[in-house]
């Protein structure tokens, strides 16, 4: 059994082998001669991290369609096998132990206040029937929404009663405590970074290469859009209580402002990039339908014709 595997087995025994190996594989990212591994969080910068990552490492541009269902080109840097950085499973034990336990590596990670990340998840993945996620609506209303009802989407309160029923330390990663998402403490990061205050991590994680930070934007978090009930917040607290703690977030969460909400031009060009890059996407699906199509077809024809 793998170095990682078996440290992780030891703190985390109701794991299998299996998930601890998909999770190791599928969520981290090493440099050896770089002195760097990153494992990710879902829902937590992970995609502006990963986009960093790929463009330090000068990897080749991702143009073919994931494995998984995804509906806009920029997201399809989460297909693991398009982004060509080893994970902690690609080395031998000895290694393995060396990028856990060295000083001289920069293990960080980047989380996300509860309540703004199961948000995140819910506005991305849930309200508007993402991909994969078809269930979710199924089990709760029993139907697809209705694009011309509102009343047919599934709420933030609705939601989060959806995951008091769930085992939140395993599956959907999007949504599961990031404590046990990132094994902690086993993975002995000494830098845990925060949504909130990405700039810091930034600063730190150039810092360790000792090159300068490229010139980007403001990465940081945009200030959530949602009041939550008291319930919701309640139910979050409840589920989330250890990364409340380990992370160091406060139980409560200030209301949003007239200042937070976005105006009505910011929102109109927000969906309209949606709907681009869904159609690009669609018509990148269909294109390759009609390749395996053609595929098919001829082969047909060749078995019909021996």
């Amino acid at each position: 059994m793998a170095y990682i595997v078996s440290k992780i087995q030891n703190a985390y025994p109701n794991l299998s082998d299996a998930s601890i190996i998909q999770r190791v594989y599928s969520s981290s990212y090493v440099n050896f001669q770089r002195r760097y591994v990153y494992f990710e969080v879902p829902k937590a910068a992970c995609t502006t991290i990963k986009w960093l990552l790929h463009d330090l490492e000068h990897l080749p541009p991702i143009n073919s369609l994931p494995g998984s269902r995804e509906v806009r080109r920029d997201m399809f840097i989460h297909d693991r096998g398009a982004v060509n950085i080893p994970s902690l499973l690609d080395f031998p034990d000895n290694i393995q132990e060396e990028i856990l336990e060295s000083e001289a590596f920069f293990r960080f990670t980047v989380v996300r206040n509860p309540f703004t990340r199961v948000e995140s998840a819910w506005k991305d993945k849930v309200r508007l029937c993402a991909p994969k996620y078809e269930y979710i609506y199924l089990q709760l209303r029993g139907a697809l929404p209705r694009p011309s009802d509102l009343d047919s989407l599934i709420t933030l309160e609705e939601f989060t009663e959806f995951l008091m029923t769930l085992d939140l330390s395993e599956g959907d990663p999007h949504w599961r405590i990031q404590s046990d998402h990132l094994f902690f403490p086993i993975l002995n990061f000494n830098h845990i970074g925060k949504v909130e205050d990405l700039d810091k991590t930034l600063e730190s994680f150039f810092g360790h290469l000792s090159i300068d930070r490229p010139r980007a934007g403001k990465m940081n978090s945009t200030p959530h859009q949602s009041n939550y009930s008291s319930t919701v917040m309640e139910n979050i607290y409840k589920m989330y209580r250890k990364d409340f703690d380990n992370f160091d977030y406060q139980r409560i969460i200030k209301p949003c402002t007239n200042a937070d909400i976005v105006s009505f031009d910011v929102v109109r060009r927000s969906y309209e990039g949606e709907i681009l890059e869904r159609n690009i996407v669609l018509g990148q699906v269909y294109a390759e339908l009609d390749r395996k199509s053609a595929a098919l077809n001829d082969l047909q024809k060749k078995l019909a014709g021996g």
